[in-house]
């Protein structure tokens, strides 16, 4: 799968926590990662239009929370072609 996945410039990664960010209000999905998010999530952020404002809303109030909860965030040294992500997992 990796090497198909790879062919096609994509990276394969499974995901455990969606942040809605291209349905819901900024305040809802803000609510929602800090209410679910564990040490070891892989944080699904959307690159796209739709979810652009609510990305950039909450990216900066979602890592100081993680980080004041003893979680390290991490782009699991994966270089998407576009968009980021993000790993919160225990320090």
């Amino acid at each position: 799968m990796s090497a198909t996945l790879s062919f096609k410039y994509y990276d394969g990664l499974l995901w455990s926590l969606m942040a809605n960010d291209f349905k819901w209000s900024a305040e809802k999905v803000l609510h929602h990662l800090t209410k679910t998010v564990r040490g070891g999530d892989v944080v699904v952020f959307h690159d796209s239009q739709k979810a652009e404002r609510v990305v950039l809303e909450v990216l900066t109030e979602f890592i100081k929370y993680c980080r004041g909860r003893g979680l390290r965030i991490s782009d699991l040294g994966l270089r998407p072609r576009r968009g980021l992500r993000i790993a919160a997992t225990k320090e």
